[in-house]
């Protein structure tokens, strides 16, 4: 049993259709390196399971040999018939085994597949799910099979919208809000005369829609995201003409 204050050994197991690496593909991404970097200042013990080609400076990244490419079936796209889950299974099950070759109190996942919450279900030890997007049927089916095990997942929302949505659908979670590193971020006490949209790159984000409102408003626009989506972000260049 771990002693009130102590240090914690947590596994992270990140995103993996996509290296943990500056500048980051979105928020999960984004969350998860300021996560372990934040816990390993206060003196935990963080090692995070990525995708090749990650690395979060001061935290232990282990190379999971995983190629997000060859996890491109399994990004997360809304309404989209649901992925083809063997890819996504083969690599989680992959994680599983590295994480068993060591200890851990805790293990903590951000991916956004089923095969995640099936492959995690395995194990001895408690499994944390940050869930961050809606609910998604496949995720559904996984956690309610996960719950019948003998150590249910917990589950963690970052929003109360978001904890809203999982209730609706019968999940009990947390919510701990994403957390943003204020420091970092430079404040200028004077508008910059632009309006700023920055995260994925996906229909669900809503890129489009910030598109659409500077333009009503008058008020230029800059898009900043990884090209999660290739056919999104094409359109977008369309929709957005001149810049």
């Amino acid at each position: 049993m771990l002693e009130a204050g102590g240090a914690v050994r947590i596994a992270v197991i990140a995103p993996l259709v996509t290296a943990i690496a500056e500048p980051q593909l979105g928020g999960s991404q984004a969350l998860v390196s300021d996560l372990a970097v934040a816990l390993t200042e206060r003196g935990h013990d963080i090692v995070v399971f990525a995708a090749s080609g990650s690395s979060i400076p001061g935290v232990t990244v282990v190379d999971t040999g995983i190629d997000p490419a060859e996890l491109q079936p399994s990004l997360y796209r809304i309404d989209a018939p649901e992925p083809d889950p063997r890819p996504a299974a083969w690599a989680f099950g992959r994680v599983v085994e590295l994480i068993r070759a060591e200890r851990f109190d805790v293990v903590h996942v951000h991916a956004f597949d089923a095969p995640a919450v099936g492959a995690t279900g395995a194990l001895e030890i408690p499994v944390i799910h940050t869930v961050h997007l809606p609910p998604d049927r496949a995720v559904l089916r996984a956690l309610a099979e996960a719950s019948t095990g003998p150590r249910p997942p917990a589950v963690v929302t970052v929003s109360a919208f978001q904890r809203r949505q999982w209730s609706a659908a019968g999940v009990s979670s947390t919510l701990i809000p994403n957390g943003v590193p204020v420091p970092r971020i430079p404040w200028s006490a004077r508008p910059s005369g632009f309006a700023l949209f920055a995260g994925r790159l996906t229909r669900e984000k809503g890129p489009d829609d910030a598109i659409r409102i500077a333009r009503q408003a008058g008020v230029p626009v800059v898009v900043a995201g990884g090209s999660y989506d290739p056919g999104v972000a094409r359109g977008l260049g369309a929709a957005a003409p001149g810049g």
